[in-house]
């Protein structure tokens, strides 16, 4: 019985636990867990032009958060709200199905609304870009440049992309591959949350949808991500 009224009182308090304000500013350590859809903070929701979801990991353990485009000249994001962050060091991982076209995928981070943010992504054909978006209006920070220990050939549907955005400040550092890729510094956005984002540029073909399900232009895995937004931490790091 005992252990019993400690489960209900433990239930009980999670209910009760306030939510984060979204105006505050986050410190703290955190990894997302993929396996529980609560638990992964992100605001998982389908649209007319994707689909979102939690899938099986198929090169490891566990779930991925899946973003699969209907279209192309289609841009998606699922948005992790109540979460916001000012200095922050970001890591994942993703991988990206291009189904023999072009699309890319990362995450957007500082982000005010959908049309206030950072976005790093990075492409099928082994390129990445830094933008600031800003009101609506696209401000390109690093153009598509060339990924660390690229091949020349295209990514593979399987080959994991690790990388990390340290932002400190007015300062923003990319690693990729464990290898520094860029810095610059820009004062556009002070803070916000962080999304993760996937887009279609081009197709293999027209692809006709079955009984079986739904066909999809391309297909962005989010493996894996982490946030570290205690200061002391973040300026070390930088």
């Amino acid at each position: 019985m005992p252990s019993l009224i400690r489960k209900l009182l433990f239930i009980r308090n999670i209910f009760r636990r306030p939510k984060p304000d979204p105006d505050e500013i986050a410190q703290e350590q955190w990894h997302a867990d993929f396996n529980n859809e609560n638990r992964s903070r992100f605001d998982i929701k389908s649209e007319i032009s994707y689909d979102a979801n939690l899938l099986p990991n198929l090169i490891s353990s566990g779930r991925s958060l899946a973003l699969s485009l209907k279209k192309t000249a289609c841009n998606a994001w699922v948005h992790a709200p109540d979460h916001c962050y000012r200095d922050a060091h970001f890591s994942a991982s993703i991988r990206i199905n291009a189904k023999g076209g072009y699309a890319a995928g990362g995450v957007f981070f500082r982000m005010v609304d959908e049309r206030t943010y950072y976005s790093l992504l990075i492409s099928s054909k082994g390129y990445f870009r830094l933008d600031a978006l800003l009101n609506g209006m696209p401000q390109p920070l690093v153009g598509w440049t060339e990924l660390p220990l690229f091949t020349g050939a295209a990514l593979g549907a399987n080959e994991s992309v690790d990388f990390s955005i340290i932002a400190y400040g007015n300062n923003i550092t990319i690693l990729i591959r464990g290898r520094w890729a860029a810095e610059i510094s820009n004062d556009s956005i002070a803070e916000g949350d962080i999304a993760f984002a996937a887009a279609s540029y081009e197709s293999a073909g027209e692809l006709k949808g079955n009984n079986s399900g739904v066909p999809y232009v391309a297909e962005v895995f989010l493996d894996a991500l982490s946030v570290d937004s205690r200061l002391d931490e973040v300026s070390a790091l930088y």
